[in-house]
């Protein structure tokens, strides 16, 4: 598509956040173009218009988050307010289609992949929910991930705070030392957290980096397997994992 209309709203809507961007120019790695943004009754559309075709629904939203949410934020400021951007549909203008927001990201599988252990539940499939998730470290823990999904620009530092949380929770007395407790208990390699680490660090001290969709999708399946490890070692701490 080469000009589409991203739908959405802000949350709570109640808070009747009104604004308008007759023009701005994007560019997300190779896409570029401009558009217009509009939002009245908390209720927005995002206008783009593309140099190249885009097939990506996923890069199209992340486009239309990256003007509409700063804008957002800036009046939630001035309010004293927390406002979340939410985008629900795009509309293909010149083919005259639209297609929903997926709610969930789209690449963790349905199915176990070794060495993997975490699998993605079908939406609106009925879960059990572990005593666990009551302890104040995993509350902390899905806070992060929760807002690593939230804010996508965000993610390898949210995702690096959740994994820190897990890391205090076997000696919040010696850092190194919780490090290889919770390497060991989980039978992850030092690397594999490295993978991601630097890139967090840089956006935790207020660097404005940066990252591809490829380096998201790692930071984002690397901490979700983690923290599933985790959920499982606390079930059965005499689980065994293989190395990841």
């Amino acid at each position: 598509m080469k000009n589409c209309i991203v739908v959405g709203r802000v949350i709570p809507e109640r808070a009747n956040v009104q604004f308008h961007v007759p023009k701005f120019e994007f560019s997300l790695s190779s896409l570029k173009g401009n558009g217009t943004a509009f939002a009245e009754f908390s209720q927005l559309s995002i206008d783009l218009r593309f140099e190249e075709d885009c097939d990506n629904i996923f890069n199209v939203v992340s486009i239309a988050r990256s003007v509409a949410a700063p804008i957002s934020n800036y009046i939630a400021f001035t309010q004293t307010a927390s406002y979340h951007i939410a985008f629900d549909m795009v509309v293909d203008v010149d083919a005259r289609r639209h297609y929903a927001v997926p709610a969930t990201e789209p690449f963790f599988s349905l199915e176990v992949e070794p060495p993997h252990t975490f699998a993605k539940k079908k939406e609106h499939e009925v879960s059990v929910i572990p005593a666990l998730v009551m302890d104040p470290v995993l509350q902390r823990v899905l806070d992060d991930l929760g807002n690593a999904l939230r804010y996508p620009q965000l993610a390898p530092m949210y995702c690096r705070l959740a994994v820190e949380a897990l890391r205090s929770s076997f000696d919040v007395t010696d850092e190194s030392h919780a490090w290889g407790l919770m390497r060991d208990a989980l039978n992850v390699r030092r690397e594999t957290i490295n993978s991601f680490w630097k890139l967090a660090a840089d956006q935790r001290h207020g660097r404005i980096v940066e990252h591809s969709w490829d380096e998201r999708k790692s930071c984002l399946k690397t901490t979700w397997e983690i923290v599933n490890r985790y959920l499982l070692y606390k079930e059965d701490s005499a689980v065994q994992f293989a190395p990841f």
